[in-house]
C-alpha cells in the first residue's frame, strides 16, 4: 500500500462518518435513475466540511442515507459504505434509527416546517432528550432544555417551551433547531442549508451563532449549501458535488485560492462580486439547464462535465 493509500485508510477509521463508493438509484415509471455516483467522503472528529453545488446535484441525498431517511423507502437501490464511528449504517436500520438524535443530528433548512405543529417545543425537546435517555423526567428534561435555549440566547425559555412553532419568529425556531440539534452532545450534525429560509440579517445572526456553539462542543458537521461565501467563512474542507459525483476535494483556502474543476470554477465566477467603485459586476452563468431526473441531459457546455 502507497504510503498516500495508507493515510486515507487511516483518515477513514479515525472519522467520525466515512462515506465510501455511495451509489444511490431511483426507480421511476420511465426507468432508473442514478441520483449519486461513487460518492467517498470523510469527516474527522470536530471537523467542519462543506458540500456545495446546484440544486439537483445530489446534496441533500446525502444527508438522507446518513440519517438513514433512504434506505427505508420502497424503489431505492442503494449500495456502497456509510459508517458513523466504525458501525457500518447500510442495512443496519435498527442501529440508524437508535442513532437519529443522538449520534446523529439535522439542522433542517427550514425550521418552522420541521418542528412539528402539534407539540410544544417542550415536548419536542422531551421527546428528543429521550433518545439518549428513556427515563430522564419531565422536570430533568425542562431544565435541560432551559439550558439549551440560553445557549442560543432565547432569554425566556420558560415562554418558548410552552409555545407551539407557529408562535415563534423564523429565527427563533431556528434557533429552537440548533439547541435541539445539540441538546444530546451528538458526534455528527447534518446541516441541510440552515437560515437559507431567513432574511440576510437574522441568517447571518443564526450562522455565526451556530458557529460558535459548535466549535465550543468539537462537534463534527457536514454543513450543506448552495452558498459559497458562507461555506468559505464555515468550513474546514470542501467537497464539490455535480450531478450526483464528487468533483472536487480540497481545503476551503485551496478551493477558493485555485479551484481545480471546471465546474468549481464556474460557480465560483457566478458569485456576484463589487468592484472599486463599489458598483456590481454582472456575475458570469453556467450554460445549460439543471440535469432533469430522468432526461440525461447536463450542462451545454462539454468542459464543466471532464475533470
Amino acid at each position: 500500500m502507497s504510503p498516500a493509500s495508507a493515510a486515507t485508510v487511516n483518515e477513514r477509521k479515525a472519522a467520525v462518518l466515512a462515506v465510501r463508493s455511495l451509489s444511490v438509484t431511483f426507480q421511476s415509471p420511465t426507468g432508473p435513475f442514478e441520483a449519486l455516483r461513487n460518492v467517498t467522503l470523510h469527516v474527522r472528529p470536530g471537523e467542519k466540511i462543506g458540500l456545495v453545488g446546484e440544486s439537483g446535484s445530489g446534496k441533500s441525498t446525502i444527508a438522507r442515507v446518513v440519517l438513514g431517511l433512504l434506505q427505508e423507502e420502497r424503489d431505492v437501490a442503494v449500495s456502497g459504505s456509510v459508517r458513523l464511528g466504525l458501525r457500518e449504517i447500510l442495512g443496519d436500520q435498527s442501529f440508524i434509527r437508535e442513532s437519529r438524535g443522538d449520534r446523529v443530528s439535522m439542522i433542517f433548512q427550514d425550521a418552522v416546517s420541521a418542528l412539528n405543529p402539534t407539540f410544544t417545543i417542550g415536548d419536542q425537546f422531551k421527546e428528543v432528550l429521550r433518545r439518549r435517555n428513556p427515563t430522564i423526567s419531565t422536570a430533568a428534561a425542562l431544565r435541560r432544555a432551559r439550558v439549551a435555549l440560553a445557549d442560543v440566547y432565547l432569554h425566556e425559555p420558560d415562554r418558548v417551551l410552552g409555545s407551539y412553532v407557529f408562535q415563534l419568529s423564523g429565527g427563533m425556531s431556528q434557533r429552537v433547531m440548533i439547541a435541539l440539534a445539540l441538546i444530546n452532545d451528538p458526534d455528527l450534525i447534518v446541516a441541510d442549508e440552515p437560515g437559507s429560509s431567513l432574511d440576510v440579517t437574522v441568517q447571518a445572526r443564526t450562522l455565526h451563532l451556530m458557529n460558535d456553539l459548535i466549535g465550543r462542543r468539537r462537534t463534527s458537521v457536514m454543513f450543506i449549501s448552495h452558498n459559497l461565501g458562507v461555506v468559505r467563512e464555515f468550513a474546514d474542507r470542501v467537497y464539490v458535488i455535480y450531478r450526483g459525483g464528487i468533483v472536487e476535494h480540497a481545503t476551503t483556502a485551496q478551493l477558493f485560492a485555485d479551484p481545480r474543476h471546471p465546474y468549481t470554477r464556474a460557480l465560483l465566477a457566478a458569485i456576484p462580486r463589487l468592484d472599486q467603485r463599489g458598483i456590481p459586476d454582472v456575475p458570469e452563468t453556467i450554460p445549460g439547464f439543471a440535469d432533469p431526473l430522468i432526461e440525461h441531459e447536463g450542462c451545454e457546455e462539454p468542459s464543466l462535465a471532464s475533470a
